[in-house]
């Protein structure tokens, strides 16, 4: 290396060096004046002119220069006055020591006219009311629908009712045929059964013993030690066939048809006609099933046995009613 590069590196050395100081005195200058500046505490008496303050977030808009206009003060309006006779009495108010009572103040006496008016047009509404009171009451009083009058009963383990609707205290039924005597028979027996169809002084049929055994035997099979249904019984003379079962000693409560069934209430509507005549009896019209127990043949035997029923009426119309049987 000769001295020439070396005196070159040095000056280039010093150069760095300078501007470096430099450089650094200048930034330790600007810092030491903005901290000085962060640091100071400003006065508002070190400004002149007025000074803002704003009320609320320092990010709000400036009110300067909204006036809010003055609104003048109105005067308390004094109360109205009211008439003697029915203005409350007034507390009295308390005398200080050192001054005299003041003067007894005379009350003004009533106008006649004045209180009259109040009265006259308090009567003129009392009685308003009391018109508008009995036209009300008036237009709310009207009779009441009759209340429809409900028979009940009950047969071999079922119950029934019967309601009349319309002028329901004009119709009766004179007589009952129980249905239950038309529901299938039982389509087993016990020899038994055959062994006890004998008449009796306590039976319910008057058909002497042989006649009672005639009928299960046409009716039921013996090919065992049961006696089995033949086939099924006509509606007709299923009447018969119960009266010789329960005089021996079956008890239709128990009846087979009602076993392994979940059975609804049978509904019937029907409509009881006037007679035509004085002699003739008002006649059953228009019966329908409207709810079904759920099997066929047991709406069938309730329709056919509530139709044996018969009505006495002096309406002049027909009326309508409800039966309901329930197993």
């Amino acid at each position: 290396m000769t001295r020439e590069v070396w005196l070159k590196g040095q000056d280039r050395r010093r150069r760095l060096l300078s501007w470096g100081a430099a450089a650094a005195a200048y930034l330790l200058a600007f810092g030491t004046l903005a901290l000085v500046e962060a640091l100071k505490v400003e006065t508002y008496t070190d400004f002149s002119g007025p000074v803002m303050v704003r009320l609320g977030s320092p990010e709000g808009q400036s009110e300067r220069g909204v006036v809010e206009p003055m609104v003048p003060l109105q005067p308390e309006p004094s109360p109205p006055s009211v008439p003697e006779s029915v203005a409350p009495a007034a507390a009295p108010r308390p005398i200080a020591p050192a001054s005299p009572p003041p003067p007894k103040q005379t009350a003004p006496k009533q106008q006649p006219a004045a209180a009259a008016a109040p009265s006259t047009a308090s009567a003129a509404a009392s009685a308003a009311s009391s018109a508008a009171s009995s036209s009300s009451a008036a237009a709310t009083a009207q009779p009441a629908p009759p209340t429809p009058e409900v028979a009940r009963g009950s047969e071999a383990g079922n119950d029934y009712e019967t309601s009349f609707g319309g002028e329901a205290g004009k119709i009766r039924r004179s007589l009952y045929v129980p249905i239950y005597r038309f529901l299938p028979p039982p389509l087993y027996l016990d020899p038994w059964v055959l062994e006890s169809a004998k008449a009796g002084p306590n039976a319910r049929s008057p058909m002497t013993t042989e006649e009672r055994r005639r009928i299960i035997e046409r009716f039921y099979a013996k090919p065992g030690n049961v006696l089995s249904l033949k086939a099924p019984v006509p509606l007709a003379e299923r009447e018969a066939l119960w009266l010789v079962l329960e005089d021996a000693g079956y008890d239709p409560a128990r009846a087979d048809y009602k076993i392994g069934k979940t059975l609804k209430p049978v509904v019937l509507s029907f409509t009881v006609a006037p007679a035509a005549t004085k002699e003739a009896m008002p006649s059953l019209a228009e019966v329908e099933v409207l709810e079904s127990s759920g099997y066929a043949d047991l709406d069938e035997a309730v329709l056919y046995g509530f139709r044996k029923a018969v009505f006495s009426s002096d309406a002049a119309r027909p009326v309508t009613g409800r039966f309901i049987y329930r197993f």
